[in-house]
C-alpha cells in the first residue's frame, strides 16, 4: 500500500524513480534497524487513507513520508489529527521541534502551515519548515 501510494505521487518526492517490491523490502529491512524512526498508518474508520513518518535527528524530529493515499480523504481532518497525535508521541520521547522539507510546487505546503509549521528557508527546489508545537490535545489522548 505505502509503495503504491508513493509511486502514485512521485512528483512530490526528490527521488522520482518508482519503488520496486525489492526496493521496498530493502528499505523496510533498514527501517527496522532505526529505533527512533516511526511510520504511522492513518486510518479513517476502517479505511487506510495515508501515512506519516517521523524520525529523531540530532537536534529535531524530521517529519517525512507524509502521503495522503486516498484523495477522498481530503478535508476530513484525519491527517491533521494524526499529525497532532504524532507530535504528542514524539514529544513524550524527546521534546524537540519538528522539521519538514517539501518541494516548492507541493500543494500540501498550505496543509503544513495550517498545522503550525512556519517556513524558515527555501531554495529553488524546496521549502524548509519547522514547528515548535501544534494544537493541544485533551489530556490522556494517548493513554
Amino acid at each position: 500500500m505505502l509503495r503504491n501510494w508513493r509511486n502514485a505521487n512521485l512528483s512530490r518526492f526528490y527521488d522520482t524513480m518508482p519503488v520496486s517490491t525489492g526496493g521496498q523490502q530493502k528499505w523496510f529491512e533498514s527501517y527496522l534497524l532505526r529505533p527512533q524512526d516511526f511510520l504511522f498508518l492513518v486510518i479513517d474508520g476502517i479505511d487506510a487513507i495515508g501515512c506519516l513518518g517521523i524520525r529523531l535527528r540530532k537536534d529535531a524530529w524530521e517529519l517525512y513520508n507524509v502521503i495522503r493515499g486516498r484523495a477522498s480523504a481530503c478535508s476530513t481532518g484525519c491527517m491533521s489529527q494524526a499529525l497532532d497525535l504524532i507530535r504528542e508521541f514524539a514529544g513524550r520521547i524527546n521534546n524537540l521541534p519538528i522539521r519538514a522539507e517539501v518541494l516548492c510546487d507541493n500543494p500540501a505546503l498550505h496543509w503544513y502551515q495550517k498545522n503550525g509549521f512556519s517556513i524558515v528557508a527555501r531554495n529553488d527546489q524546496a521549502v524548509f519548515l519547522i514547528s515548535h508545537g501544534g494544537r493541544k490535545l485533551p489530556q490522556g489522548s494517548l493513554s
